[in-house]
């Protein structure tokens, strides 16, 4: 059985078909260790004699841990390594990690505090993204693993989400994308659109709508070695935290 990655929280989980393996984000882990690092010095600052002696002594601010929010946003395989992206607090990014060696160092492919990088999917050296800028849209985009040049290729008051390339057409990239919902105000009010299954050509750009359902959404598509598309099916409702765990009884529905 081929080994199936997946992000677990903070950390990157490795199936083999009996067993999960969980590795750690060196990114994450010394993002932690500096921000350790510096709730001490600011406790020699704030608790120490020599605050008493300045008079600044603050033992609340001195022991107050720094809030570290991390998370691994997606998982794909190359040569025998993972590929991964993450958020940790306001910055995110993607690296390469090497499973088989414990002392290999992770490999830096992208670092960014303007946008967040998602979901992603690979084709040879060009990877497949989901680029969120604010809470509410996002776009497909994609990121050369060689030169890091990030492109951003749809646009629009809507949440495309979730690329991944057809083995059959190697420069076809589908996703799913859904409307932004908007008050008479212009805010956003926490509802999408149903969503539909798209496609994107990458040498025409041209955009083509391969699927959609009245009052369901088709997300997350995937495609099986021999070309069939799969994709989850669900009514839509107001856009909330995804759970993997249902996705998964809901998973597969066939196009």
């Amino acid at each position: 059985m081929e080994k199936l990655c997946f992000g677990d929280g903070e950390k990157i989980g490795v199936f083999d078909g009996e067993r999960v393996t969980l590795y750690e984000s060196e990114y994450i882990l010394r993002f932690r260790e500096y921000a350790e690092t510096r709730t001490k010095n600011d406790e020699w600052k704030f608790g120490g004699d020599g605050a008493r002696f300045r008079g600044d002594y603050d033992l609340y601010n001195a022991r107050k841990t720094e809030e570290v929010c991390a998370r691994i946003n997606g998982v794909a395989w190359q040569n025998g390594k993972v590929v991964y992206s993450f958020t940790v607090n306001n910055a995110s990014g993607v690296y390469r990690k090497d499973i088989t060696s414990e002392k290999a160092r992770e490999e830096h492919i992208l670092s960014t505090s303007d946008e967040e990088i998602l979901s992603l999917s690979r084709a040879g050296e060009l990877l497949a993204v989901t680029v969120r800028r604010d809470g509410a849209t996002s776009s497909v985009g994609t990121l050369d693993m060689n030169s890091s040049e990030l492109r951003t290729l749809t646009e629009g008051d809507a949440r495309d989400a979730d690329p991944c390339f057809s083995p059959l057409e190697p420069n076809v990239v589908y996703f799913d994308s859904a409307g932004v919902g908007r008050n008479a105000q212009g805010e956003f009010t926490g509802d999408y659109a149903p969503a539909v299954l798209c496609s994107l050509d990458l040498s025409t750009m041209q955009l083509k709508e391969v699927a959609a359902e009245k009052n369901c959404a088709l997300v997350k598509p995937k495609f099986a070695e021999n070309g069939d598309l799969y994709y989850i099916k669900r009514p839509n409702c107001p856009e909330k935290r995804g759970n993997v765990f249902l996705d998964i009884l809901l998973f597969p529905s066939a196009f």
